[in-house]
């Protein structure tokens, strides 16, 4: 898939986002942080903090007990180490990953300002960096990480007021978004994403 390509389907979820708002949707627009690492870097923490933007729609099912959501969304993930390295100095390994998000989320309602949901997330990577542990900028191949991404979604949602919402999610790959920079026995293989994310919402 091409850059013109994705910019299409871009285009296009955007503007049915916004046509539906007649209809009897509802949607809005939300806004937070990251904190990911990259299971498979053979690095662990929730180090890297990230940029977390984007808009979703809603259509209520079953009186209100439950709802379907879609979103489109830009989310700034990777890794980034905090360990020193064998002479001491600091390890200035990062993974730089920037994708557009695509989740269609179940949510249920527990009461009425509280639900809990989740559901599949599609994933396209639009920009990767990698730094080396001295810091310096490292070539990346094609095909070192994927374009496409699968991934799974889980979460709560708080309505603390009228049209302000706030809700806190964890993410996990189910597909690998590269290969494992270290060969070692693993049940899931690959690199793979995984990040706890808070947001505050807007809705119309």
């Amino acid at each position: 898939m091409t850059k013109k390509h994705l910019f299409i389907i871009i285009v296009w979820i955007v503007s049915c986002i916004f046509s539906v708002q007649a209809q009897s949707f509802k949607g809005g627009f939300h806004l937070g942080l990251l904190a990911s690492q990259v299971d498979g870097d053979e690095r662990g923490g929730y180090h890297k903090p990230g940029l977390f933007a984007g808009a979703f729609v809603y259509l209520p099912l079953k009186e209100d007990i439950l709802n379907l959501q879609f979103e489109i969304n830009y989310a700034q993930k990777g890794a980034k180490s905090q360990r020193k390295r064998k002479d001491e100095t600091l390890d200035k390994f990062r993974i730089l990953l920037q994708q557009i998000e695509m989740p269609v989320l179940l949510n249920y309602c527990v009461t009425n300002q509280l639900s809990v949901g989740g559901g599949p997330s599609f994933n396209l990577l639009v920009h990767k960096k990698i730094y080396s542990p001295s810091g310096e900028l490292v070539p990346i191949e094609k095909g070192d990480f994927r374009f496409f991404e699968l991934g799974i979604l889980l979460g709560a949602n708080y309505s603390f007021k009228e049209h302000f919402g706030a809700s806190f999610r964890f993410g996990y790959s189910l597909t690998p978004i590269g290969s494992d920079f270290y060969v070692r026995r693993r049940i899931l293989k690959g690199l793979r994403n995984n990040f706890l994310q808070f947001h505050l919402s807007y809705q119309f």
